[in-house]
């Protein structure tokens, strides 16, 4: 959202004398639609600034999302805290689906944006006036997926709103989708942290990138296999794992970033650079690319992991909890 204003020069105007009545009224008729040097007739004082509108879409040759997500500075915390207040969107004339997938520690566009048609877009704009700030102790679940970009445009003014198909499903606005990073911009409506949405948003976002790929939507994100897992599957899972622990709903959440692997780490390598509490770490299943190992303290779990198999056979922590 970029805005830039154009300054016009203060008119110019005669220091005043005094002058006889009737040659002062004479001269005030005179005056009157003359050209006082500002330009405008008749105007004693310059115009108002206007505000000059770039087209963002057009500056970018009609390509509403970037190739990839621009990456946040390392010592970045905004981006992962609580936003303070809704963002202030502007209308939502276009707007274009983007999917994104991990690979190696970039999200990297999967396929072409897909337009959105009538009635996807009403429910988006609908779904974007209900963006609030994120609550601390949402809900989260562990699973794969793709992050998802719906790029708004009002008179070529691009908004960018980043949503993980992912754990938490946050929500991450940006005003310039190709240079400026989701969840750390304040410019344009834009709001720093993390925001939460409707749960019909990504089922939208879903239904519409699925469309445009041909189905293949729902499969791997973060380069690992067997990320076409549901939300509910997702849910029971996640459910199962938690209930283990001793301390049980108390479990602190955490997701993983997206490293890929050396190709030879196994799974009992990459469970142990996450044993803290200094336990005994055991893996309890493997199948289809997907792993879950616990940490045992004095006979209690106190992590329990979720791996996955990258494609190069390496294996990486996705996600887990923690007492």
């Amino acid at each position: 959202m970029k805005t830039t204003s154009r300054l016009v020069p203060a008119a110019f105007r005669k220091t005043p004398v005094l002058l006889a009545p009737a040659l002062t009224l004479v001269l005030a008729l005179g005056a009157c639609g003359s050209d006082d040097g500002s330009g405008e007739a008749g105007s004693g004082s310059a115009p108002a600034a206007t505000p000059e509108v770039v087209d963002e879409l057009a500056a970018q040759e009609g390509e509403p999302c970037p190739a990839s997500l621009p990456e946040p500075p390392a010592d970045a915390t905004a981006q992962s805290e609580p936003a303070a207040a809704s963002p202030e969107l502007g209308a939502v004339e276009e707007a274009w689906v983007c999917r994104y997938d991990a690979a190696g520690e970039e999200w990297q566009r999967y396929g072409g944006p897909q337009p959105v048609d009538g009635e996807a877009l009403a429910a988006f704009e609908r779904d974007l006036a209900a963006l609030e700030p994120a609550e601390s102790d949402r809900s989260c679940t562990m699973e794969l997926g793709p992050r998802w970009m719906l790029v708004t445009a009002d008179a070529g003014d691009l908004t960018g709103v980043v949503v993980d198909g992912f754990g938490c499903r946050e929500v991450r606005v940006t005003s310039l989708p190709g240079e400026r990073v989701a969840g750390l911009d304040d410019e344009g409506g834009a709001v720093p942290g993390v925001l939460q949405a409707p749960a019909s948003l990504l089922e939208t976002l879903r239904a519409v990138g699925e469309a445009g790929l041909g189905g293949q939507a729902g499969q791997g994100g973060q380069g690992g296999q067997g990320g076409g897992e549901d939300d509910g599957a997702a849910a029971a899972r996640w459910k199962a794992m938690t209930e283990r622990l001793g301390c049980g709903p108390n479990a602190s959440v955490f997701m993983n970033d997206s490293v890929t692997p050396d190709a030879g780490t196994t799974p009992e390598e990459a469970a142990a650079a996450w044993n803290r509490p200094g336990g005994e770490v055991a893996i309890d299943s493997r199948h289809d690319g997907r792993a879950e190992a616990s940490v045992t303290v004095d006979g209690e779990v106190v992590v329990v992991l979720a791996l996955v198999q990258h494609p190069n056979g390496g294996w990486s922590v996705e996600g887990g909890a923690e007492c």
